[in-house]
């Protein structure tokens, strides 16, 4: 292991999610773990391929979409600094993967064979503890997520959205928002220039 990954590595163990891992089963997920940079514009995953890895990001963002039989892209999340991505669904299948993963900008972060995971989960009680934490919280976001694409106005989704990722408009291109929002590039236009925004 080279000096910079065991600083990455050394910085992520004190993250917060991680402050009920015991050293012990941190020093088991070491190895597993493969550090990775991304450019703007590649893949961690494609939809059709088998999904493998998971990615906790150190820096950057990327989102995970999914697209229609007709080839129209409908953004299903994204996921910055600090988080995860892989699609939990699509890791847990054993199927073609469902969603497709693009970087949107240069990220560098940790991939991890999900399926290696696993098995570490079964000899150390504090990873799965970790693990049904993590799914819960997906769960509790997708929740949310439906409640406010079937309930919320346009400008009331964008708002709550500003609110919950803060700068976000800075980074990511507005017709990915739009698409996540559920609504099209122009519609967000009129809503920004309603906010006052553009």
């Amino acid at each position: 292991m080279n000096t910079v990954t065991a600083i990455y590595l050394q910085r992520m163990r004190h993250a917060p999610i991680f402050r009920n891992i015991t050293d012990e089963a941190w020093a088991a997920i070491e190895p597993l773990m493969q550090y990775r940079s991304f450019n703007a514009g590649e893949f961690l995953l494609r939809g059709g391929e088998p999904a493998i890895y998971s990615f906790w990001l150190m820096s950057g963002v990327c989102r995970e979409y999914f697209i229609t039989l007709e080839g129209t892209q409908h953004n299903k999340s994204f996921v910055f600094a600090g988080d995860i991505a892989g699609s939990l669904y699509d890791l847990n299948s054993g199927e073609p993967s469902t969603v497709s993963i693009e970087f949107l900008e240069s990220s560098d972060g940790f991939l991890m064979d999900f399926r290696k995971f696993t098995t570490l989960r079964s000899q150390f009680p504090c990873w799965n503890v970790w693990h049904l934490q993590m799914a819960e919280a997906l769960f509790m976001k997708k929740a949310r997520r439906e409640y406010e694409l079937l309930t919320l106005n346009a400008t009331q989704r964008y708002q709550q959205f500003l609110r919950q990722y803060p700068g976000v408009d800075l980074q990511v291109p507005l017709y990915h928002i739009a698409s996540y929002l559920g609504m099209t590039p122009e519609a967000l236009s009129r809503v920004r220039k309603k906010l006052s925004l553009i």
